[in-house]
C-alpha cells in the first residue's frame, strides 16, 4: 500500500511531527507485520526520527544553523528571482546541503498494525527551506 500526504510548513526551518499522520495510514491498512517506509520527494528538507519537544526542537534547529553550510556556493539557484519569488535573493544552498546529509526516508518496522517506535520516538519533518507544502510518501510492506 502507498498513500501520499501533504504538510505544509509555516517557517523557514522547522520541525512538523508527522507520527500520527503516518500512524492513521497504517491503522487504515491490513499489514499487521512488515514495515514502513516514510519518504519525502523534496530536496530541501529531510525526515528524522528524534523526540519531539518544543526545547529539544529549538535545540536541533539552532544546531542546523550554527554548524550547517556556511559557503560560498556555487549552486545555481543563490538567485530565487526565477525559482521561487517568495524566497528572492536568498541562497537555500544550506537546505540541499542538509538534506542531502541527513536524508530524505525513514524506515521503521511494524508489529501488530503499529510502529515499533521507542517510548520518545517520533517521525519528524526537517524543513530547511519554507514555508512550503512538502509531498510524503508512506509506504507499506508486508
Amino acid at each position: 500500500m502507498q498513500k501520499a500526504i501533504s504538510v505544509k510548513t509555516d517557517k523557514k526551518r522547522q520541525l512538523v511531527d508527522i507520527t500520527e499522520d503516518v500512524e492513521r495510514e497504517i491503522a487504515k491498512s491490513k499489514v499487521a507485520e512488515g514495515a514502513v517506509i516514510v519518504f519525502v520527494r523534496h530536496t530541501t528538507c529531510a525526515l528524522i526520527i528524534s523526540e519531539f519537544e518544543d526545547n529539544l526542537e529549538g535545540d536541533l534547529l539552532n544546531y542546523f544553523e550554527k554548524e550547517g553550510p556556511k559557503g560560498p556556493f556555487s549552486h545555481s539557484h543563490g538567485d530565487f528571482l526565477a525559482h521561487d519569488p517568495k524566497h528572492a535573493g536568498k541562497s537555500h544552498t544550506p537546505a540541499h546541503i542538509l538534506s542531502a546529509a541527513i536524508g530524505q526516508s525513514v524506515n521503521i518496522p511494524l508489529k501488530g498494525n503499529r510502529m515499533l517506535l521507542g517510548t520518545w520516538q517520533r517521525i519528524c519533518l526537517a524543513e530547511f527551506d519554507g514555508p512550503r507544502e512538502r509531498e510524503i510518501i508512506i509506504q507499506l510492506l508486508q
